[in-house]
């Protein structure tokens, strides 16, 4: 029953690379180990892997321009020198990747990356919508005891 998909003798696993490449191409994105989703072009996305690979380490390339942090910048250059790695020696051997080492040198940076990147827009943004009081001299003395009667009363929700 077996025989058909494989050559007798050689476990399920045991596929050449081009064939289990066809396999998950035709199990769909959602079974795929290789990618998940799907391009716009029904290609399965897999960047390390795929036909994306350009793309993906390009915007990698571009975020390590756009961000400031040194430090930042130098955890994108790991990550596409670990991903131009892994590649190469898809390339060579048509070996996949060890995703244990994919998760570790590539998903996990990217995803604290991704924290770091978030953090720092929401300060700017903070910084930007901050308010800035206009008059920054103490109230007289004579109207601080009405002002505070004010924000009692604001703070109570009754009104008088």
């Amino acid at each position: 029953q077996q025989q058909g998909q494989q050559q007798q003798g050689q476990r399920p696993g045991d596929q050449n690379p081009s064939q289990q490449r066809q396999d998950q191409q035709s199990r769909g994105p959602e079974r795929s180990r290789l990618g998940g989703p799907t391009t716009n072009e029904g290609r399965i996305a897999a960047p390390l892997t795929g036909e994306e690979y350009r793309n993906w380490t390009d915007s990698l390339r571009d975020i390590e321009e756009l961000v400031t942090d040194q430090e930042m910048k130098a955890e994108v250059a790991r990550v596409r020198e670990a991903a131009r790695e892994m590649r190469v020696e898809y390339k060579r051997h048509s070996k996949e990747p060890q995703w244990s080492l994919v998760e570790k040198l590539i998903a996990n940076p990217l995803s604290r990356l991704r924290e770091q990147v978030n953090e720092e827009l929401l300060k700017k943004a903070a910084e930007r919508n901050s308010l800035v009081p206009i008059d920054r001299d103490p109230v007289p003395t004579n109207f601080q005891r009405q002002l505070d009667r004010y924000y009692e009363n604001l703070g109570s929700g009754s009104r008088r």
